[in-house]
């Protein structure tokens, strides 16, 4: 009996391919080249990015999230991974640059401010012990001029124990005809931090200070005359 020829007429159709699976561990993905790791730069970049932004790390922390963010975006792109976490990173640590900048900037103003209130404060104490004397002198000079202290004055200050000093200058005046007095100082040779004592009636601008257990009471600005 002849068999007639295989002409692909009715005969059955191959079975069909069995779907690709994941690539086995170590191997690249579907399209990615071999060798290609992803990298780890994208996540240095975020977490130095938020240590950069809530400043744990100022200044420090902003500068290696934005260095390790574009080179995370490069490597990650190159790795066929998403550069989102190395972008999230680099956005953060410009922020946390500019906030740690911002910062600096105003503690650096704040403490100058506070040097100098302190360097004026601790200028006006000097004066005001000179000025504590003085009145002591004062007080002198009134119980033996009658209790009056018409023509008081810097010479009359000394015969009664004043001694003055070189960076302090005192001037010392008469009030109503005699029955008060005025002192006032101020640095020599500059004029600032001119204060005086004792508180007069018109004086809107007094100061009250306790420094290692001593008192302090001046007003800002000269005698009023």
């Amino acid at each position: 009996m002849t068999v007639p020829p295989n002409d692909g007429v009715g005969a059955a159709p191959p079975p069909p391919g069995i779907p690709a699976g994941p690539p086995p561990p170590g191997m690249p993905a579907y399209g990615q080249p071999f060798g290609a790791k992803k990298s780890s730069m994208p996540v240095v970049a975020l977490v130095f990015g938020i240590l950069g932004f809530i400043q744990c790390i100022p200044l420090i922390g902003g500068v290696i999230a934005i260095i390790t963010g574009v080179m995370g975006r490069k490597r990650a792109r190159a790795a066929g991974q998403s550069p989102t976490m190395a972008t999230v990173g680099l956005v953060l640590g410009i922020l946390g640059l500019i906030i740690s900048v911002i910062l600096t900037i105003v503690f650096i103003a704040s403490g100058f401010a506070i040097f100098k209130i302190g360097e004026t404060v601790s200028s006006q104490v000097t004066i005001a012990t000179q000025l504590q004397k003085a009145s002591i002198a004062a007080q002198g000079y009134a119980v033996t001029n009658g209790g009056s202290y018409e023509g008081i004055s810097l010479a009359k200050l000394q015969e009664f124990g004043y001694t003055p000093v070189a960076d302090v200058t005192v001037a010392p005046y008469s009030e109503a005809a005699g029955t008060s007095y005025c002192i006032e100082g101020s640095q020599s040779g500059s004029g600032n931090n001119l204060i005086h004592m004792p508180i007069q009636p018109s004086d809107n601008s007094q100061l009250n200070l306790d420094l290692n257990s001593k008192a302090f009471t001046y007003a800002l600005g000269g005698c009023p005359k």
